[in-house]
């Protein structure tokens, strides 16, 4: 298992050039294949056909939603021209509700998406939606990266949340190209669901899988417990580690 196919969705002109450099370092760490995904989003065609609407500005719409995303693929493709890594460029058009759709369908054989956290308001609520998409409806592993961060190699120390849920173990096992390439890994397991049983916390497990893959990774599972407990026990909170 590695990750072989890196992809990035890009939306805004304005914002492009960063987030390629973001996913051009990415491929190039993980010696990946880099997939650009040049997104115009248009109008709800099916809504406004529901509200009687002209269908001469839809047609309109379309056209110009065609034109964004041939831009954003042209930028893409002239930033991509001089690197050193294999990729390929993919203008696509999603119209409203179906924008998840189209988002899905050219993401989920990807091994990894690879996107920026934008800071303005505006653009945090883009990201978010685009965030559920890729992880809820496209079921692809996702990293999320600062606006201004830049990948040069494979992450280093790496958090994994654990909650025994099948969703954990999904992520977990997904996230194996990465850890076997960190020097540290932390599991970290917040509120268990069953605080009267020992807390199957796998790191012997990952731990195992990850020398068998010829890994170091040093592991350390941490515990963080946040009850409100009886009066007399004088606490309201427990924070313990496992090393």
């Amino acid at each position: 298992m590695s990750i072989q196919t890196v992809t990035t969705i890009i939306t805004e002109i304005d914002q492009a050039p960063g987030q390629l450099e973001a996913a051009i370092g990415t491929a190039r760490a993980l010696d990946a294949h880099l997939h650009v995904l040049a997104l115009a989003i248009g109008f709800d065609q099916t809504a406004m056909m529901g509200a009687a609407l002209d269908p001469i500005p839809m047609g309109l719409g379309v056209e110009e939603s065609l034109e964004r995303a041939k831009a954003l693929g042209n930028l893409a493709t002239a930033q991509l021209a001089d690197e050193d890594i294999r990729w390929h460029v993919e203008p696509i058009v999603g119209s409203g509700a179906s924008s998840a759709t189209e988002i899905a369908r050219h993401t989920r054989f990807s091994d990894l998406v690879v996107q920026h956290r934008i800071n303005s308001t505006g653009d945090q609520d883009r990201t978010r939606r685009l965030a559920e998409t890729i992880l809820f409806e496209a079921g692809v592993p996702l990293l999320l990266l600062p606006e201004e961060a830049q990948v040069t190699a494979p992450p280093s120390k790496i958090l994994v949340s654990w909650d025994e849920s099948a969703t954990a173990l999904r992520a977990a096992r997904q996230a194996l190209p990465l850890l076997t390439k960190a020097s540290y890994v932390h599991v970290v397991m917040v509120d268990p669901p069953r605080m009267r049983q020992i807390v199957p916390i796998p790191v012997g497990p990952l731990r195992n899988t990850c020398r068998g893959r010829g890994s170091n990774v040093s592991f350390r599972s941490v515990i963080r417990v946040t009850v409100a407990w009886p009066p007399r026990w004088n606490a309201a909170r427990l924070n313990w580690g496992v090393v």
